[in-house]
Order: structure tokens, then sequence, then C-alpha cells
């Protein structure tokens, strides 16, 4: 027979015990030391919120944020300068080369949240969408991208070669050679071609932004998370002109208030949107001796936490199959 007095007191004991297991399986390891990330422009408000979150759970960490462009993150950690490369694109085959001969292994890449490039206009802009080939012609000195039988490679210079509701001379925005954004617009909207003498080239996104914002007349590329109430991000077909396929915004219509991340940025997560891309942090975990605290702040990177600190900032956190691949990349070190 049940001991009746025994009974609420083994139950307590049983619920603080579970209590403080529960407490030990989430508190993380406390690591401490500085890290120093060296990237990407377009990650720096990502980056910021991210350490701001992880130095709350983990004060005796410390951190040295530079975000002057993806094109000085491979650098920096070839030359032990950083322990965290963000980057707004994948490191090329020149940088992979250059990090095997100084350290005779691969950096460890991870994927870390999607990102929308977008072509942002002034608010009362009456434009709605642009086709690539019409992208390219606004953009690029060569015109290298024919992508169908409507395709037209001459230059588009003003509004009046796209819409009848306005004209003026098109004044166009860009990112510097350092950047990441500026590799992948080049590589996906110009098929490597070159820009046209004129356009402004600015050190970060915000500023893009806030000159289009600016200027009725303006065009510029900046990843969709600097949006603001200025601009408006123009939708975007793949095929070569209107005549020939769909346009497809950062968002599906009709689940842009969706709670279902996946199906809200579907056309991103399938990469039907043409300018999508992953955004990356590489480290060096090659050693024998990989950095706890590196491995810490990446695990939190990955966390549910941080990929819900990615869509604050204005990016797409991953989709769950490859969430699970870069977690399982992460249990490999």
């Amino acid at each position: 027979m049940r001991d009746d007095t025994l009974f609420p007191y083994m139950m307590i004991q049983r619920v603080v015990t579970l209590m403080f297991a529960l407490l030990a399986t989430s508190a993380p390891a406390q690591v401490s030391g500085t890290l120093t990330s060296v990237g990407s422009d377009t990650m720096r408000e990502l980056m910021a919120l991210w350490v701001s979150e992880f130095t709350r759970d983990q004060p005796d960490v410390s951190f040295d944020i530079q975000a002057m462009g993806s094109g000085t993150a491979a650098q920096a950690l070839i030359q032990h300068q950083g322990n965290l490369a963000p980057m707004s694109r994948a490191m090329t085959p020149e940088e992979l080369e250059a990090f095997r001969l100084s350290h005779g292994y691969e950096p460890t890449s991870y994927r870390v949240a999607l990102d929308a490039l977008a072509l942002f206009v002034h608010a009362d802009n009456p434009v709605r969408g642009l086709s690539m080939d019409q992208v390219d012609s606004i953009f690029s000195e060569d015109h290298l991208c024919h992508r169908g039988f409507f395709s037209d490679s001459s230059p588009i210079d003003d509004w009046s070669d796209v819409t009848f509701d306005r004209s003026g001379a098109i004044e166009l925005y860009g990112r510097n050679e350092l950047s990441g954004t500026y590799d992948f617009f080049v590589e996906t909207a110009l098929c490597n071609g070159r820009f046209k003498g004129g356009i402004v080239e600015l050190e970060d996104s915000r500023a893009i932004v806030d000159a289009v914002a600016a200027n009725p007349n303006a065009i510029g590329y900046a990843g969709i998370g600097y949006r603001t109430d200025g601009v408006r991000a123009l939708a975007l077909s793949p095929e070569a002109s209107n005549f020939e396929g769909a346009y497809y915004s950062y968002y599906v219509e009709q689940f842009r208030d969706d709670e279902n991340l996946e199906r809200r940025y579907g056309w991103v997560v399938r990469g039907r949107y043409p300018l999508s891309r992953y955004l990356y942090v590489y480290t060096d975990e090659g050693s024998d001796h990989a950095d706890a605290t590196v491995r810490a702040f990446m695990e939190f990177v990955l966390s549910d936490t941080g990929q819900r600190l990615a869509h604050d900032s204005g990016f797409i956190p991953l989709p769950g199959r490859v969430l699970e691949s870069e977690r399982a990349l992460l249990d490999d070190r």
C-alpha cells in the first residue's frame, strides 16, 4: 500500500530533479575570449544582432566586427586576422586555393541564412517589375544576358523604355568591388558583364537604399533586409521578357502573412526568385584544436534563436533540410 504521507514529497523531489536536469540540458557551456569578424557589409546588422544575443549568455566573450565587404573576409581568415568570415557569397576557387596553400586544409563553410538581393526603386516609381534581360540592359555595358526568343540587348537608359508612366534618365547605384553583393550581381544579373559608366558605387547597402529613396529616377541593388518605406523592391522575371514568364517577388503573395516562413518566402527557398542566395560564415576549424568559442557561436547562429534573429534582421531563415545539414556539420567537428 502506498504511503500517502511520502507521496507529495516524492513528487516535489522528482519535479525539482527534472527542473535541474532541464536547466543542465539547456544551459550553454561557458566559453571566453575575443572573436574578430571580418567580412560582409550586407550581414553587418545581422552579425550585430547575433553577437548581442549570444553575449547575454556568454558575457566573457567579446567581439570586434569589421564589415568592409566580403572581399576582405577570406584574406583576414588566411592571415589569422579574424576568427569569423561572414560572406554574402561563397568563396571563390582562388580564395579557397589561397587558404589551402596557407593552412594545408579547407576552411569550414556554414550556410547561415537566405537572402533575396533586391532591385530597389523610389517608392513613387510606377514600375512594378523587370525581366532579368531588362536588368542587364539597364546596368550592363556589354548586354551578355540573352535568355530567350524575345530577348532584346539594346540599352535601357530612360524609364520611358520600360513604362509609359514615367520618363527621365535612369540613375544607377551599386556596391564597390570589395562587396560580395557586387560579385553576386555581376555574375547573376550581368552574366559577368561590365557595369555601365556613371554608376555610383557606394560602400554599404544602407547608403544605396537611402540614395534611391532620395532620387525618383534611381535604381539600385542591395539585400532585401535593407528595405525602407522610401523604396520599393521590384518583382523579377527570370525569363527574357514580360511576354514569356511570371514575375516573382521575394515573398509569395498568397502567403505573405503566413507564420510558416518556408511558405511565405517560398520563391526564394525554391530558387524561383532570380536573385536568391545563401549567406555564409567561414571559419578555420581544420586544426586539431578548433576554437571552442567559435564553435559555441556557430551553434548559436544555427539555433532556433539564431535563425529567428536572421528573420528579425530582414533575412530568411534556413529551410529545415538545410538547417539540419549545417547542424550535422557542426556535430562532425
